[in-house]
């Protein structure tokens, strides 16, 4: 009764507070409007509990919502139907509610809807045995708090998540860890932290039971049982003070046990009915069934044994109850939905009847207008890309014949420069013999008799073998054009930017004459042969590790 009343209570402060100030101020389309007033409506059914809302309701709501984009309106709506589901232990529609509201709760930082929607869920997969699904929701729980500032509503998380490691995965370090976040928190914070306070005790308490660390256990349990009458929570006194004598009875502390539990059970039946009476009966059941066995009083221990699993076994037959009422009412309304659907289908196809010539007519006029307008795009498109491609084809082959050209000319400049080079060694060269010439002529002028006559012969020798190398080399040069004309023709077509005397080197090359004999030939220095050497190979395209010759001689 306590958790429905916390909830309302989030619902009322944070939910309609946040609306009134909000959301009624700003949002008055009539989507908006009917959506406040059905949750109004819903929100007093479910607080009243007179007429709870059910799953009809659910789907009303979930029709109304279409449109509506107020995060605190849907986050509203999801944690009051989350909350009817779990009272009616409908926990599909409570898993399929809590994943839709979760987000918005997370989104606005309703710490209160946060850790309800989780708890909610985490006992709908309990009930589903999924414990995989168990424990990675309390795991996000705990990862999304850490990042969170202090809030009663964390702390209450942290007890939460505790607990299921404990009771389900006998975890008990970490449960323990996550109880003793709550236990060092300082009590005079907040508000109502003594209740989280009494369920974190009884929660450690049961760790100390299963560990059999009795006397810690029951140090806990009698402060809870204290605590409790101080704040008049008789449904938790009670079930305090049963793991109180519990723990007693673990100790061997009979007689206090036995005198006790009466007064427990007493107090229990004049209540009359109330919130979790039938877990403290089973509860009842269990101590006294320890008690008894302890005594060695097996057949009172049986009987109270057989009392626990029947009430175990009447709480799960009202839950199967609820569940088939439940899925029956779920049926009626996949009828009612399903007729709904079929009349709302027979009028649009009526109204769609009646429009369907002219937006037929209409898309035949729209589509072809679209045709022409497109078939003429298209005919312009063509037409610009057309000349676009004519444009830039002239303008690559004027560049290209522009670069050719350029090529050329650096070419011809280059040989013209090396012909001025060789033309230059030549003048140099001949001027040098012409100087040895005049020494020759000074020394036949000093001469006399044979010595003279025999210097005229050997100058008239020089002169003679200067003239016939000269007219050697002339004529070897023309039988070397005229011998190699179909080299020359493959040179100029592979190799159109070749100049004269790259092709006369290539002829040489090519009849294997050394790099000495060419100089000589060409009346130039050896270096100069290297250089050309060396001009020709780049000309040809090949690197300084390709062979020249073998080149050459290949084409």
């Amino acid at each position: 009764m306590f958790k429905r009343q916390l909830i309302l209570s989030c619902l009322l402060v944070l939910g309609f507070s946040h609306v009134s100030g909000d959301v009624l101020a700003q949002n008055t389309d009539k989507i908006n409007q009917q959506f406040e007033t059905f949750l109004s409506e819903t929100f007093q059914k479910d607080y009243n509990r007179e007429n709870p809302p059910d799953v009809m309701d659910y789907y009303k709501g979930l029709d109304l919502l279409k449109g509506v984009t107020n995060d605190t309106l849907l986050n509203t709506f999801y944690l009051i139907f989350i909350q009817g589901f779990a009272d009616n232990h409908q926990y599909d529609m409570v898993l399929q509610t809590g994943k839709k509201g979760l987000p918005f709760a997370k989104k606005l930082k309703y710490y209160p809807y946060v850790t309800i929607i989780y708890k909610l869920m985490s006992d709908a997969y309990i009930e589903k045995n999924d414990l995989d699904s168990l424990k990675r929701i309390n795991r996000e729980l705990i990862n999304y708090y850490e990042e969170q500032p202090t809030h009663p509503f964390k702390l209450s998380a942290y007890n939460n998540a505790g607990i299921y490691f404990f009771t389900y995965f006998k975890e008990y370090d970490l449960a323990m860890s996550y109880f003793k976040k709550v236990y060092s928190f300082p009590k005079d914070k907040y508000d109502g932290y003594e209740i989280l306070q009494g369920s974190m005790y009884d929660n450690i308490a049961l760790i100390h039971m299963e560990r059999k660390e009795y006397t810690k256990a029951r140090d806990l349990f009698l402060e809870n049982f204290e605590f409790y009458q101080k704040y008049f929570d008789e449904e938790r006194w009670m079930r305090s003070g049963i793991q109180w004598a519990g723990a007693e009875i673990k100790m061997g502390n009979l007689e206090f046990a036995g005198a006790f539990l009466p007064n427990i059970e007493k107090k229990m039946d004049s209540l009359g009915a109330y919130y979790n009476k039938e877990q403290n009966e089973i509860l009842l059941a269990r101590t006294w069934e320890d008690y008894y066995l302890i005594k060695g009083n097996y057949e009172k221990s049986y009987g109270y044994a057989t009392k626990a699993h029947s009430l175990i076994d009447s709480v799960a037959n009202v839950n199967k109850d609820i569940k088939f009422s439940y899925f029956s009412r779920l049926k009626d309304i996949a009828l009612e939905r399903s007729r709904n659907f079929y009349l709302q289908e027979k009028q649009l196809r009526l109204e769609q009847q009646e429009r369907s010539r002219l937006i037929y007519w209409l898309l035949l006029l729209i589509l072809g207008s679209l045709g022409l307008l497109i078939f003429t795009l298209i005919s312009r498109f063509r037409h610009s890309v057309r000349q676009a491609r004519s444009a830039r084809i002239l303008e690559e082959e004027k560049a290209n014949n522009e670069q050719l050209k350029n090529q050329l000319l650096a070419s011809e400049i280059d040989a013209k420069k090396q012909d001025l080079i060789d033309f230059a060694l030549n003048i140099s060269y001949n001027q040098k013999w012409a100087k040895e010439l005049l020494v020759q002529i000074e020394y036949i002028k000093k001469c006399t008799g044979r010595d003279k006559n025999k210097a005229f012969e050997h100058l008239e020798t020089e002169i003679f073998n200067k003239v016939k190398a000269e007219k050697s080399i002339i004529a070897f040069n023309d039988r070397v054009h005229h011998l190699s004309n179909e080299f020359y023709q493959k040179l100029k077509t592979q190799f159109p930017h070749l100049t004269k005397s790259e092709i006369k080197l290539c002829s040489l090359i090519r009849l294997g004459i050394d790099n000495s004999e060419i100089a000589m030939m060409q009346n130039i220095v050896l270096t100069s042969v290297y250089q050309n050497r060396s001009r020709l190979r780049h000309q040809l395209g090949l690197s300084a590790d390709d062979d020249l010759d073998g080149f050459i001689k290949s084409l």
